[in-house]
């Protein structure tokens, strides 16, 4: 996906967990991708569900705040959940976070939005999509 965007003139990068020089893990990334699109900063992180279901035992709580925290200071901040046979649904994390606090263990493809590559090509708009 950064190599698609970067052919596209998109910055985008993969957050990584901290390791020591070993390889030791520190510390997980707060979430998968930071995508700088348009004037636009997406943070989100990327998920899979094999049923039309999507557990919220998979959306860690420490990732929720993290993308608040963007979401607090102007970023598109979600969870990307890919559903077999469901396409790619689009979770805002204040979405979730409100399904959590309402005692919620899962959420379904009907209740994300769609979500497709024109939210960071921003072929939609002024930019077009050179890939």
């Amino acid at each position: 996906m950064i190599a698609y965007l970067g052919s596209c003139g998109i910055h985008g990068h993969k957050n990584h967990a901290r390791r020591t020089v070993d390889g030791v893990f520190l510390e997980g990334e707060p979430f998968d991708y930071e995508v700088f699109s348009n004037g636009k900063l997406h943070c989100f992180d990327a998920k899979e569900s094999k049923t039309a279901r999507w557990s919220l035992k998979n959306a860690k709580p420490a990732q929720v705040n993290a993308l608040i925290q963007c979401a607090n200071h102007g970023a598109e901040a979600y969870f990307l959940v890919h559903f077999e046979g469901s396409g790619v649904r689009r979770f805002d994390a204040e979405q979730v976070k409100a399904a959590m606090a309402a005692g919620k263990t899962f959420l379904t493809a009907d209740e994300g939005r769609p979500w497709d590559w024109e939210e960071l090509t921003g072929s939609r708009g002024s930019r077009k999509n050179t890939a």
